[in-house]
């Protein structure tokens, strides 16, 4: 199965449907689900995600964007999972969950840390 990353619209997207009726008109019926995509976005993208339209290849980590990282100073790597520092670190473990908990009821089989 081939799949488009989200990547490709969500950067000026600001609601779910900008960001899949792109994709879907090419014809693409599974995407890689990036990490910039904020909290109110996302659930925008849950009926396609969990719907028969769309298939969910994989989830970039974080996802949904947490509300606590500026959406122009995402990065998957903004709480490291492999910072020094204690408290970044824990972060980056609870906000990892939270993909993998996304990824699960979305089931979705893989995660990109």
């Amino acid at each position: 199965m081939i799949g488009l990353s989200t990547v490709w619209t969500s950067g000026t997207a600001s609601a779910g449907r900008a960001i899949m009726d792109p994709i879907l008109d090419l014809g693409f019926t599974a995407v890689e689900v990036e990490y910039r995509i904020p909290v109110h976005v996302f659930g925008e993208l849950l009926p396609y995600l969990s719907g028969d339209r769309v298939t969910a290849l994989s989830l970039h980590n974080y996802v949904p964007l947490p509300d606590v990282i500026p959406q122009a100073r995402a990065s998957a790597d903004f709480f490291s999972l492999a910072s020094l520092d204690r408290d970044t670190r824990e972060k980056g473990i609870h906000f990892t969950i939270k993909t993998l908990e996304t990824a699960h009821s979305l089931d979705v089989p893989v995660i990109v840390v």
